[in-house]
């Protein structure tokens, strides 16, 4: 007996070896009928006990006996299917479970209309606690109202005794009053005519002494005349020795362009050149400021320029100085690179960049 059950026990034992050994693994995909993975659905071994879940992109692995004919797949609202072990890939299309749907819309819109009841039934309790209360309310307000009136009368009555008196105490009081604000209006009629008084004499003093000043004013200004009609007629030869300048200066271009020695494009400035270099002309600064500025209302590029020049070193016309004026000169710069001369654009940036 010992021996049988010795030979049947080692022979389940082999049995079971060779099945452990004698497995092999099924792979493949799950995926919905648009062919979209399934992730989360169960993939069995039809028969056998071996079961897994897809992953993500719908991939399983299953590892089955040699014997398994059939693996199935299952996942919530779709259909089951089942394929068969052949040796390949397998892939699972699932198809959608109507039955599954029809029953998730029906417990859909059966729970809308039991939240659709409660809901009414909480209006319904609501509209009730309501009318409730506002019956309570209206009971408060008579009962407040009554209770108003009554204070109201009271408050009435007590308020025309106080009344009263204070009427009396008032007219004590207005009488007192009247009394010393009469008096108070005598000092202060008093106090104001000695303002007055004091007021007329301090006017007095302030129309002398106003008239004092406008005398000394109308004195300063006849002086101030005299001066300036002293100065401008101080000045009115170098006035007139300006206008010779500018004749003289007139007459040598009229001159020097006749000879064609000055071409008419930049008359002025080629002339205002010749006084500042002493050229055909004698050396003067002050002409050749006139002519540059000629030259420049005449619409000269290089006048401009030489202005500009003029104005960033500052230079002595005639005992008169003209100081650096850089703002200037950067203004005349910048003009004469607006009517297309190239080096004055480059004297404008240099500027800039000292400034």
């Amino acid at each position: 007996m010992k021996k049988l059950s010795a030979i049947v026990f080692f022979t389940l034992f082999v049995l079971m070896s060779v099945a452990q050994t004698n497995t092999r693994v099924v792979k493949g995909f799950v995926r919905d009928a648009d062919g979209m993975p399934l992730v989360g659905a169960t993939v069995k071994a039809i028969g056998e006990e071996a079961s897994t879940t897809s992953t993500q992109g719908g991939v399983f692995e299953l590892r089955v006996s040699p014997y398994c004919q059939y693996v199935e797949a299952l996942s919530e609202g779709y259909l089951r299917a089942k394929v068969e072990v052949d040796g390949s890939m397998l892939i699972f299309r699932l198809k959608i479970d109507k039955q599954y749907v029809e029953n998730k819309v029906r417990a859909a819109a059966e729970e809308k209309a039991r939240m659709e009841a409660i809901a009414n039934a909480k209006a319904e309790a609501e509209a009730r606690a309501q009318a409730e209360a506002k019956a309570e309310e209206l009971a408060r307000i008579d009962a407040a109202k009554r209770a108003e009136a009554e204070r109201l009368a009271k408050e009435k009555a007590e308020a025309k005794a106080e009344e009263q008196a204070r009427i009396d105490a008032a007219k004590r009081a207005e009488a007192e009053r009247f009394a010393k604000e009469k008096a108070e209006a005598a000092r202060v009629k008093a106090e104001e005519q000695a303002r007055i008084d004091a007021a007329k004499r301090a006017e007095a003093e302030r129309l002398a002494k106003e008239k004092a000043e406008v005398a000394r004013v109308k004195a300063e200004e006849k002086a101030e005349a005299a001066r300036v009609k002293a100065e401008e007629k101080a000045q009115l030869p170098a006035l007139k020795n300006e206008e010779k300048i500018k004749k003289c200066i007139e007459t040598n271009l009229r001159y020097w362009r006749n000879l064609q020695i000055i071409a008419p494009s930049d008359s002025y400035t080629v002339l205002g050149d010749q006084y500042l270099n002493g050229k055909g002309v004698s050396f003067n600064q002050a002409n050749a400021f006139l002519c540059y500025n000629k030259g420049a209302e005449a619409g000269e590029a290089l006048a401009y320029m030489r202005l500009a020049f003029f104005y960033e070193t500052g230079r002595m016309l005639n005992k008169v100085y003209l100081e650096s004026d850089t703002k200037m000169a950067l203004l005349l710069y910048e003009k004469a690179a607006s009517l297309g001369l190239t080096e004055a654009e480059a004297e404008a940036n240099r500027l800039r960049t000292k400034r």
